[in-house]
């Protein structure tokens, strides 16, 4: 396979962060365009809690109150 030598990992953070941070927004804003939800869960949290909160959105009653916000 490809083959990547990046030298010191800590050179790529910030743009990482930076298309993450784009990507995220894109896929929040085509979320609210279909009048979707959207939600993150990090790694140092349950995915329980992930699944409780779109559970949750999913059983509510069609109000807008069970919308999960970004």
């Amino acid at each position: 396979g490809d083959k990547l030598t990046a030298g010191r990992a800590e050179t790529l953070g910030d743009d990482y962060r930076l298309l993450y941070i784009a990507r995220r927004q894109e896929l929040t804003d085509w979320c609210k365009r279909l009048g979707w939800s959207f939600t993150v869960n990090h790694t140092d949290r349950l995915a329980s809690d992930a699944l409780v909160r779109v559970h949750m959105a999913m059983t509510v009653d069609g109000s807008s109150a069970g919308r999960i916000r970004a």
